[in-house]
């Protein structure tokens, strides 16, 4: 299946009353807004390089002493 026939099935699936809902960051808290651009970005270049979300974690810890990647300022 290519994207548009997968965009298709998920419309169709939608139309169903199926959520759709993302368990990248599971139950963290929303970001504030002058943060979401960053943590979007962090997020693409984890899924584009295939690495797990606790991987910019263990990043931001290593760095900057901060359990979590959604705790740093921006």
């Amino acid at each position: 299946m290519n994207e548009e026939e997968l965009q298709l099935v998920l419309n169709a699936m939608k139309q169903k009353g199926f959520k759709v809902r993302s368990t990248f960051w599971e139950n963290r808290a929303t970001p504030r807004e002058d943060k979401k651009i960053y943590l979007a970005k962090i997020t693409a270049l984890l899924a584009k390089h295939g690495l797990p979300k606790e991987y910019a974690d263990s990043i931001s810890k290593r760095s900057f002493k901060v359990d979590f990647v959604h705790w740093l300022p921006p």
